[in-house]
C-alpha cells in the first residue's frame, strides 16, 4: 500500500497525517520492513501500465482516505467526555460481538446492573456511540428536553422504513406540534366513548375463536389470537370494517407482521445492506410490505364516503376542516397500526400467561367480573374493577413491550456533568428506571422482579397511584402514547371478558422467557387451555 502511496505522491501528506494520528497508524510503515521494499519493487515494475497507474491511483487515493477518516474518527472520539463504558468492544463493531439480539434488551439491562452505578453509561454498537440511561433522577433532564431539543432516534430514521411515513409517531419538532393537534380529538373521552360498540364486537369475535378451541379440544395460541385481535380491533376502530384476522387469513396483517420484522432485522443488522437498491425488499421484504398497505389504505380513503362518522379515519380526515393531507391521514392511521398492534397483543399475551401461571389470581378475577353487564356498558363497569385493573398494571410494568426508547440528540446537552454533543444516539431503559426508583420501591414494594397484581390495590379501594412510573410503559411527558387511554379501555375489558366466560387451565411448562424483536415479547408462542365456565 505504501508503494501505491509513493507513486500517487500521497506519501509526503500522509506523513503528516500520521505525525498527529494514534500509535498504531504510526508504526504500520516501520512493520513493513524489508519485505515492504520487495513488494514496492515488484508493484512499481507493474505501474509501467497506463492502466494500472490509473488503478494504483485510485487505491492510492481510496487507501489514504480511510486512513484519514480513521485519523479525525480517533480525534473526534478522544475529545468525548464519557461515561463508564462497557467493557470488550472491539474496532468498528463495538459491543455488538457481545450483544445476545435475541435477548438484547435484557443483556443492555444487565450491563445497566453491573455498569450504570451512576445512573448512566455507555456502550458502542456497530461503531456508533450510544449512552444508556438507567435511572430516574438522570433521566429526567433528557425528558425535559423532549420533543425538540431531544428527538426519536436517527438509527431509526435511518432503517429506511419510515419515510413513507407522515404522522404524529414519526414527526419531530413543530411538525411534531401540529400533527398531535390534529390527530388529538381522535382519541379523546367523546371519541373513544364512541369505539366502544366496535370494540365489543370484536371482544365476542375473539371469544368466539376461543370457544372453537374448547370444542375441538384444541391448545388456544393466545400471542396468535391477541395479535389477530389487535389488527381486527385497530381496522374496525379505524375504517368502521374489520380485516377478519380472527377467521381467516388477512394479507393486511401479513404485511405489517413482515414490516415489523424488518424493521427489527435492520436496526440490529452491523451492515446497512437495505441502502443497496433492491437488496432490502429482496431480504426482508420491509419496503414493498409497506408499499402495499399504503396501496390498502389509499383504496380505502377514496371510498370515504362510505366512512361512518365514529371511524378513526373520519375523524382524521375532519380533522379541522380536512388539514390533514390525503398521505398525512394514510401516515397516521399505519403509525397507529404500527403502534397499537403488536404492543397491545404482547401485553395481553403476557397477561392471560401470568394468570394461567396463578389460579388464585384467576379465581380472584373471575369473582369480580361475574357480575358484568353484556355489551359495550361493560367497559365503564371495569374501571372499577380493582383486581382485573391491577393485573393489567401490573403486566405493563414487568413485561413492558418497550423497555427501552431511542432519542438522539438535536444540539449538545448536558447529563451527569459531562457535555453531550449533537447527533448522539441515547437509549432510556424504562424499565430500569422503574426498578431501580426508591419512589416506587416505596409505594408498591421492593420485589419488583416478581409478578403481583396485588402491590397496586390501594388500602380504601382502586389502585396505588406511582406517578410517572405507573405509566411510563406509555412514555412520558408531552410524547406519551396518544393512545393510551384506548389501550387501558379494552386491555383490561378482553382479560374480564375472557376470564368471565372461560377457565384457563394451569401452565404446566417452564416459565416463559423473553425475546427482543422490534419490541420485548414472549421468547416462544404462548398455548393455552381453556374450559367454559358454569353460567
Amino acid at each position: 500500500p505504501f508503494a501505491l502511496f509513493r507513486q500517487a505522491q500521497l506519501v509526503p501528506a500522509l506523513r503528516m497525517t500520521l505525525m498527529d494520528a494514534p500509535p498504531m497508524l504510526v508504526l504500520a510503515p516501520a512493520a513493513i520492513g524489508s519485505f515492504g521494499k520487495q513488494i514496492e519493487a515488484s508493484v512499481q515494475a507493474a505501474l509501467r501500465r497506463p492502466r494500472a497507474q490509473l488503478i494504483a491511483w485510485g487505491m492510492g487515493l481510496a487507501a489514504g482516505s480511510v486512513l484519514i477518516a480513521g485519523w479525525r474518527l480517533w480525534r473526534q472520539t478522544s475529545r468525548l467526555q464519557r461515561f463508564r463504558q462497557v467493557p470488550g468492544r472491539l474496532p468498528w463493531i463495538g459491543n455488538y460481538e457481545l450483544l445476545d439480539v435475541d435477548h438484547a434488551v435484557e443483556t443492555v439491562e444487565g450491563w445497566a446492573r453491573k455498569y450504570g452505578e451512576e445512573g448512566i453509561f455507555e456502550i458502542s454498537i456497530a461503531g456508533e456511540r450510544m449512552v444508556v440511561i438507567c435511572n430516574y433522577e438522570q433521566s429526567k433532564p433528557l425528558l425535559a428536553l423532549r420533543p425538540f431539543k431531544v428527538a426519536r432516534s436517527q438509527r431509526i430514521k435511518k432503517l429506511g422504513l419510515t419515510d413513507m411515513i407522515q404522522g404524529v409517531f414519526n414527526a419531530e419538532g413543530r411538525q411534531w406540534s401540529a400533527h398531535r393537534r390534529l390527530v388529538a380529538p381522535a382519541f379523546n373521552a367523546n371519541a373513544i366513548e364512541s369505539y366502544k360498540l366496535g370494540v365489543h364486537e370484536i371482544i365476542g369475535n375473539l371469544l368466539d375463536e376461543i370457544d372453537k378451541r374448547v370444542v375441538s379440544g384444541e391448545l388456544a395460541n393466545m400471542s396468535l389470537l391477541a395479535q389477530s385481535f389487535s389488527a381486527d380491533n385497530i381496522s374496525k376502530l379505524a375504517f368502521g370494517e374489520d380485516f377478519g384476522s380472527l377467521s381467516r387469513y388477512s394479507a393486511e396483517l401479513a404485511d405489517f407482521d413482515i414490516y415489523s420484522k424488518s424493521g427489527m432485522k435492520r436496526f440490529m443488522s452491523p451492515i446497512p445492506y437495505w441502502k443497496v437498491p433492491g437488496l432490502g425488499s429482496l431480504i426482508d421484504g420491509g419496503d414493498a410490505a409497506l408499499a402495499r398497505l399504503f396501496q390498502r389504505f389509499h383504496s380505502i380513503l377514496d371510498r370515504r364516503s362510505d366512512l361512518r362518522a365514529a371511524t378513526l379515519l373520519q375523524k382524521l380526515v375532519e380533522a379541522e376542516g380536512g388539514k390533514l393531507t390525503h398521505e398525512e391521514v394514510i401516515g397516521n392511521v399505519i403509525n397507529i397500526f404500527i403502534a397499537g398492534m403488536d404492543t397491545t397483543s404482547h401485553a395481553l399475551t403476557w397477561a392471560f400467561y401470568h394468570l394461567s401461571r396463578q389460579p388464585e389470581l384467576q379465581r380472584a378475577v373471575a369473582a369480580e367480573v361475574v357480575g358484568l353487564s353484556d355489551g359495550p356498558a361493560a367497559a365503564e363497569q371495569i374501571k372499577a374493577l380493582s383486581m382485573t385493573q391491577a393485573v393489567w398494571t401490573e403486566t405493563l410494568r414487568l413485561n413492558s413491550v418497550l423497555p427501552m426508547l431511542f432519542f438522539t440528540t438535536q444540539e449538545p446537552i448536558s447529563l451527569h456533568g459531562r457535555e453531550i454533543p449533537t447527533g448522539t444516539e441515547i437509549a432510556l431503559l424504562t424499565r430500569e428506571v422503574c426498578r431501580t426508583s426508591c419512589a416506587m420501591q416505596e409505594a408498591i414494594g421492593s420485589d419488583l422482579d416478581t409478578f403481583r397484581p396485588a402491590r397496586w390495590l390501594a388500602p380504601g379501594g382502586g389502585l396505588v397511584s406511582c406517578a410517572p412510573f405507573d405509566s411510563l410503559a406509555f412514555g412520558h411527558g408531552a410524547r406519551k402514547c396518544i393512545g393510551m387511554d384506548l389501550v387501558n379501555l379494552y386491555g383490561p375489558w378482553v382479560l374480564a371478558e375472557v376470564v368471565r366466560r372461560f377457565h384457563i387451565a394451569e401452565w404446566e411448562g417452564p416459565p416463559m422467557k423473553e425475546k427482543t424483536t422490534i419490541m420485548q415479547q414472549p421468547a416462544q408462542d404462548v398455548h393455552l387451555r381453556f374450559s367454559r365456565r358454569s353460567p
